[in-house]
């Protein structure tokens, strides 16, 4: 029957192939495989284990016919777990959901890197909770921390969420984060010996940092277009969570706005620079 596909040897090649029909009607052919998903040599022996390959795929066209899950084709199983993180990169360089622009920070940089040394010449239908933990120790024993793995991880399943790929470990934990508590905040003189070492360029930021709570890298993108009487406007765009929001000029941060001020060049419309440079 058309719907029971077939087994054969392709000729010039050494393994089992097979040719099926998927959901559309479109014919598909492949290599046969075992369990451990390796290529099934052409002999007698593995016959019969190739049908049993060609039936679970036609199995699993059949199901989608009936509204179950989508079949995933040679061509989708093929992927590799390093394209996935390139379709995410390119996401999230395009803004995601926001549209808004925006570079790969370092952080993100050195998850993707691990990503890519452990899981990137994988093929991303066989990532499951096994390799996942493997990962996981991997990194532990590295001494990471459990926040730094999670990070990893979130971006992972991230990239298998951008291109809608069925992910096999969605179930996995993530690890205990309990004992990762930022812990007390500088007291005033502890800010004013801190400032005393550093340049006055820093010491701007270091200061400006500690009373607003701003994150480094949004202070650094901060311009003088951004201040609008009372308040320092911060566009969605160098924002943290990509959201416009106000940062309200109190008596301490006047006082650093002045001196940035005093220390304005011509050429640099940043708030926070170095003599001019960024």
């Amino acid at each position: 029957m058309r719907g029971d596909g077939r087994v054969f040897r392709r000729t010039g090649s050494r393994y089992w192939c097979c040719a099926y029909y998927d959901a559309k009607g479109m014919e598909k052919r492949e290599i046969c495989r075992n369990r451990k998903h390796e290529k099934l040599e052409a002999t007698a022996e593995n016959e019969e284990t190739a049908r049993k390959y060609l039936r679970t795929l036609v199995r699993a066209v059949t199901a989608e016919i009936g509204g179950g899950p989508i079949f995933l084709g040679p061509e989708i199983r093929r992927l590799r777990v390093g394209a996935l993180l390139d379709k995410l990169e390119a996401r999230h360089r395009a803004g995601g959901k926001s549209r808004l622009p925006r570079e790969v920070g370092p952080p993100m940089k050195s998850h993707l890197k691990r990503l890519r040394e452990f899981f990137g010449d994988m093929r991303a239908v066989v990532v499951d909770e096994i390799r996942v933990q493997e990962f996981v120790s991997l990194l532990l024993s590295k001494g990471k921390q459990n926040s730094t793995v999670n990070r990893s991880l979130q971006l992972l399943k991230q990239a298998y969420r951008v291109s809608n790929f069925p992910c096999a470990f969605g179930n996995f934990s993530l690890l205990d984060e309990s004992v990762n508590i930022r812990r007390g905040r500088f007291t005033p003189e502890e800010v004013a010996r801190l400032l005393m070492f550093l340049p006055q360029y820093l010491a701007d930021v270091a200061e400006f940092a500690y009373e607003t709570g701003a994150r480094i890298g949004e202070i650094l993108k901060l311009r003088w277009a951004y201040v609008r009487g009372g308040a320092i406007a911060v566009p969605a765009g160098d924002a943290k969570n990509r959201k416009p929001r106000i940062i309200e000029i109190t008596k301490k941060v006047s006082e650093v706005i002045s001196r940035r001020r005093r220390a304005c060049v011509p050429s640099c419309d940043l708030i926070f620079h170095n003599e001019g440079h960024a």
